[in-house]
């Protein structure tokens, strides 16, 4: 009897801890749906009603200013683009001649040469003179050697350059200066040149006298040599005597 109750309590005691595990397993799985509602649950984004962008005004570009008319510069075609032959010809009458005497007393003088370009006539014996034509006028260069400036300058091996003299050609009388001026360069390269004969007769006769000095010498040793010879012949015989 007393093995039935306890067998009684038993089963009433497995009974009710199987029901209170299935109690508890049913409430875990409520629990558990409801977080799952709570986590799923859709989230409503509010989204508020879109501010009207102000469209961007097209700038349409202002047209250009029309360019102001700039008055052309005038154009200046210069005398010195003209050849010498061009220009000689815009010369008037007076300026013409002056220009061809210039151009004869040069070539009159002897051994001169003639150099011409577009821009200028030269006559050189030396240098002479340089004819140009400037701005419908005629200007004439001249390069007066100064003999003896010359020697100075070559003697002490001075640096030293001379500038040409510059004579416009406007009247007789600076057509006259140039001329003068001509004649001056003519003297002073004559000068020259005599100068430079003299000096060469001068060397020439400095090489003559040394040439005949060595000949002298020559002469004289030649002799001395003779001399000796003859006493050691006397001496070697007067030996040969004894």
């Amino acid at each position: 009897m007393e093995t039935i109750v306890i067998i009684t309590i038993a089963y009433i005691c497995a009974v009710s801890t199987v029901g209170l595990v299935a109690a508890v397993v049913v409430l875990r799985d409520v629990a558990a749906s409801k977080r799952m509602r709570q986590f799923v649950a859709p989230t409503v984004v509010t989204v508020a009603d879109p501010v009207p962008v102000a469209a961007k005004e097209e700038k349409t570009p202002e047209p250009a200013a029309p360019a102001e008319d700039k008055p052309e510069a005038d154009v200046n075609f210069s005398t010195d683009k003209l050849t010498l032959e061009e220009k000689y010809l815009k010369l008037d009458g007076d300026q013409r001649a002056y220009y061809d005497e210039i151009v004869r007393y040069a070539m009159a003088v002897e051994g001169h040469k003639r150099y011409k370009s577009a821009g200028y006539e030269e006559y050189k014996v030396g240098k002479i003179v340089r004819i140009r034509i400037k701005n419908d006028v005629i200007v004439c260069e001249l390069m007066i050697p100064n003999f003896d400036l010359k020697n100075y300058v070559n003697d002490n091996k001075i640096d030293l350059r001379q500038s040409a003299i510059v004579i416009k050609v406007v009247d007789e009388a600076s057509l006259n200066a140039v001329k003068g001026c001509m004649d001056i360069a003519l003297g002073e390269i004559e000068k020259e040149r005599e100068y430079k004969k003299e000096q060469a007769k001068i060397r020439r006769r400095e090489r003559r006298a040394a040439k005949s000095a060595v000949s002298e010498t020559e002469e004289a040793a030649s002799e001395t040599d003779e001399a000796t010879a003859e006493a050691a012949a006397t001496v070697a015989s007067e030996t040969d005597n004894e």
